[in-house]
């Protein structure tokens, strides 16, 4: 490999450098590739353990030193009075929470309703989650968002009352980092 050491790199003609078809460029900082997933399901869980939601988007990294930008955007419904449930992100069949050692409070964060049940039956709430993974692989990885609930009902991406439309579509997006 030859290695070539400059100052600054100019345009020939012009303001702007191109890079081959089929060449990659990787300036450390920069975003790669980005890819995103859209699905308007909506699903529920009474589990007390991790389900996936229907929201996930695959990214395939192309290099093992990349980081992986994700973006989580979903509505989720209002749990019954004194209801919580947790919410996480798996990595393929990992959960990517730092603290997954157990115990109730395992969730990136805590979704619930401390109020009296009406009027938040007709109630969706919008979320937006990040997080930043460093996966070490060049192999195909699917990010899932998952759900749990300590007891009741989790409502992903639909209201209480179960009312059609009451959700939206999530979004999904990852972002592939150069480092």
């Amino acid at each position: 490999m030859s290695k070539i050491e400059v100052n600054e790199i100019a345009g020939r003609s012009g303001t702007s450098i191109s890079v081959a078809s089929g060449h990659k460029l990787y300036a450390p900082g920069h975003a790669i590739q980005v890819v995103q997933s859209t699905n308007g399901s909506s699903s529920t869980t009474t589990s007390t353990n991790y389900v996936n939601t229907p929201l996930n988007v695959s990214i395939t990294p192309s290099s093992a030193s990349s980081k992986i930008h994700l973006s989580f955007n979903f509505a989720h419904g209002f749990m019954a009075q004194n209801g919580h449930g947790f919410m996480t992100i798996y990595r393929d069949s990992t959960n990517l929470n730092p603290a997954t050692a157990g115990g109730t409070n395992d969730g990136f964060f805590l979704v619930g309703n401390s109020g009296p049940d009406a009027p938040y039956q007709y109630i969706t709430r919008y979320v937006n989650f990040q997080y930043l993974d460093s996966p070490n692989t060049t192999s195909a990885i699917t990010y899932h968002l998952a759900m749990k609930m300590n007891s009741g009902t989790f409502y992903y991406n639909i209201n209480r009352n179960g009312d059609n439309n009451s959700g939206g579509a999530g979004i999904a997006i990852a972002t592939e980092i150069a480092q």
